[in-house]
């Protein structure tokens, strides 16, 4: 994935286009328009071989003369000069795709994502980061309004496509439609730009689905914790005369101390945690304690709507500022706005919830928990932005401010996984639900 990925950004930012790239295409009568007629001479028609090249190039000096330095010098065609390409970005194009990367925000856990990927790939960019931009609408958000428009579609369709397959549906007759679609995108981006991107890992592609269908998510069948556990065996050689034997003793050691904390021998060792509050699912207190507060005249609307209940009197509620939840077999974590410093990239708390009145985004104000009739309930105070609209270019979600927000007050079992998003011109950017 990796090497996909960082093939096609350097494709898109015009590190792997050049003007033999182009000559190749107009000889393939491809992108016929994106070569002039100057580079196609030189680096097509005048084209020879090793010893045609080295007998012109000695008749060419005893009939003038020349030195060797001079007639070994090649043609070259400036790279700055070619005209532009529907399948690379301009330099504003570049410049408007890192400003829209660099206003994004993620979840926790989401990977270190770089400052600047079209201007200049910085190095150090993790796989895991690689596969993230690509399969989380990162790439769809960052090039919308891009590129030639079949360019931006076929691209849009495979990155879509990726995100499908790692989702990985567990239906076979939905695997097999994938499959089909999956494989009419991958020609589609053969077709759409240059052939230098048809390398044997983009064909391994093909196989994909395939692979999805036999073994489960791609998680399943990656190298990423295979690349961490190489990592802890490198960290326990001490001994550079014994490296194996070296290996061997500090993992048996590790080994013994993992079945002693499951048997709970270590226990008394550690210190003992704070007392949290009981019945609760959901809420954690994190750096923040809990703090008891009474209801104001807004939550006691609210909870009174929520539960169809008359208003309350002398409610008292607990307030959170984190959450923590399972959702598809991973973990997520929740963080409410009032701790998070409004310039910080990594934010938790813009999600995504399905009401009454249709599916709405918000942000979360603060958690809570209120006790009713004996049972304790985990609810969440939010700030409602309004109902995403699907764009039909990018396939990404703007969300306009509503006039009419729903109430303010859900349960925490509703809310989805903290979304990507960003904000351009007063709208809200979500490039995957």
């Amino acid at each position: 994935m990796q090497v996909v990925a960082e093939h096609i950004t350097k494709l898109l930012n015009g590190d792997e286009d050049g003007p033999k790239v182009r000559a190749q295409e107009r000889s393939m009568n491809r992108f016929v328009g994106c070569c002039p007629d100057e580079v196609f001479e030189t680096y097509v028609k005048e084209k020879k071989t090793v010893g045609q090249k080295r007998k012109r190039q000695h008749d060419h000096q005893a009939a003038n003369g020349e030195s060797a330095a001079e007639t070994n010098m090649e043609k070259r065609y400036p790279k700055g000069h070619l005209p532009p390409a529907p399948f690379t970005l301009t330099c504003e194009e570049k410049k408007q795709a890192d400003a829209r990367l660099s206003s994004m925000h993620f979840p926790v856990g989401f990977g270190d994502v770089p400052g600047s990927l079209f201007t200049h790939i910085r190095g150090g960019v993790k796989s895991h980061t690689w596969n993230r931009l690509f399969t989380n609408g990162v790439l769809r958000y960052c090039l919308r309004g891009m590129l030639g428009t079949e360019q931006r579609e076929s691209l849009n369709n495979f990155l879509m496509g990726l995100e499908t397959l790692f989702k990985s549906p567990s239906d076979l007759n939905t695997n097999d439609q994938v499959a089909e679609g999956w494989h009419v995108t991958l020609c589609r981006m053969e077709r759409d730009f240059p052939l230098s991107l048809q390398s044997f890992v983009m064909h391994l592609l093909h196989h994909l689905p395939s692979y999805v269908k036999l073994y489960g998510p791609p998680s399943n069948f990656w190298m990423f914790p295979y690349e961490r556990f190489i990592k802890t065996l490198s960290e326990c050689i001490t001994n550079s005369r014994y490296p194996e034997l070296n290996v061997v003793k500090k993992m048996e050691t590790q080994w013994l101390v993992n079945m002693l904390d499951i048997a709970g021998f270590l226990e008394p060792l550690r210190s003992r945690p704070e007392p949290q509050q009981t019945g609760l699912r959901y809420l954690e207190q994190g750096a923040y304690r809990p703090k008891p507060q009474p209801v104001n005249e807004l939550e006691r609307k609210a909870l009174a709507r929520l539960f169809g209940i008359p208003a309350l009197t002398n409610q008292c509620i607990t307030v959170f500022h984190y959450a923590k939840r399972h959702l598809g077999g991973s973990e997520v974590q929740y963080r409410d706005s009032s701790v998070e410093d409004p310039n910080q990239r990594e934010k938790a708390c813009m999600v995504a919830c399905d009401l009454p009145q249709g599916q709405f985004v918000g942000v979360v104000k603060y958690f809570f928990s209120c006790v009713m009739n004996t049972d304790t309930h985990e609810l969440v105070f939010m700030e409602w932005i309004g109902k995403p609209e699907q764009c039909s270019d990018s396939k990404c979600f703007k969300v306009q401010r509503t006039l009419r927000p729903p109430p303010p007050l859900t349960w925490v079992s509703q809310l989805s996984a903290p979304l990507i998003y960003a904000w351009d011109k007063e709208v809200l950017w979500i490039p995957m639900m």
